[in-house]
């Protein structure tokens, strides 16, 4: 399956190749493909990013009801402070 966004969607903006990103994904997500969040992490060009697959996760990482909850917020707040120290 091709990538359905272009490029140049995804670094419309000007400023992404100095933006730090995080992404997560959960390894059991139904609503995105496997594989998609590579291909997103692959097309930012900034050097300021990070990528985490949680093996037991599925769609709603930052839900109260995940068990993972605690740990996706406390790698969201820890990856801002570092970058914007």
């Amino acid at each position: 399956m091709a990538w359905p966004v272009p490029s140049s969607t995804v670094v419309a903006g000007g400023r992404l190749g100095e933006t730090a990103v995080l992404i997560f994904q959960g390894a059991h997500d139904p609503a995105i493909l496997p594989g998609t969040h590579r291909k997103v992490y692959d097309l930012i060009p900034s050097p300021h990013k990070h990528i985490e697959v949680f093996p037991d996760a599925g769609h709603e990482l930052m839900r109260p009801f995940e068990s993972i909850h605690t740990t996706v917020w406390d790698m969201i707040q820890s990856f801002i402070q570092h970058h914007t120290q």
